[in-house]
């Protein structure tokens, strides 16, 4: 049995579903690393780099958590409204700007350090390698974000507020 199937006969067919869709936002870090979608303290799935996916979950009220490799996001507690689902993105703070700032210091110091033979070029790629290591060991909380996307209206503004005119 499926396991929405399944969370629907245990729950009773008398009670409401929300549908909770979450996005794993495309990057170059931890690209072929799976992460993992908890929603009310279960495993709901797990998201490829790209992917998106939506969960059937009991009720009006949904706490969210993602988990790639040994990193966590912080819970997030979404409530459904009647009008739309609730839309979360998780997305790493070593966003692609970064990766492949920090790739190019790391290649430029490597050739350095073999046509001069100083190891004091290796202080090139130290920012980004020492960002990266201080979010990924030590601020293991911070190194994913997740975050509620509001759902753009007809003409591109977001849904709910008014047009600017």
């Amino acid at each position: 049995m499926p396991k929405s199937a399944q969370m629907q006969a245990d729950y009773g067919a008398n009670h409401d579903f929300m549908h909770v869709k979450v996005t794993r936002k495309s990057q170059l870090m931890d690209k072929q690393i799976p992460m993992d979608v908890l929603i009310n303290g279960y495993r709901a799935g797990r998201l490829k780099n790209g992917e998106s996916a939506t969960y059937q979950v009991p009720g009006n009220r949904a706490t969210v958590q993602a988990f790639l490799a040994m990193n966590k996001t912080k819970p997030l507690t979404l409530e459904a409204s009647e009008s739309d689902s609730p839309q979360i993105v998780v997305e790493s703070r070593m966003t692609n700007l970064i990766f492949i700032v920090g790739t190019i210091l790391v290649a430029i110091s490597g050739v350095l350090i073999i046509r001069t033979e100083q190891l004091i070029y290796m202080l090139i790629a130290a920012p980004p390698a020492l960002y990266h290591s201080y979010l990924r060991f030590f601020r293991k909380d911070k190194y994913l974000i997740i975050k509620e996307v509001r759902e753009q209206g007809a003409q591109g503004e977001p849904a709910g507020q008014l047009p600017i005119r």
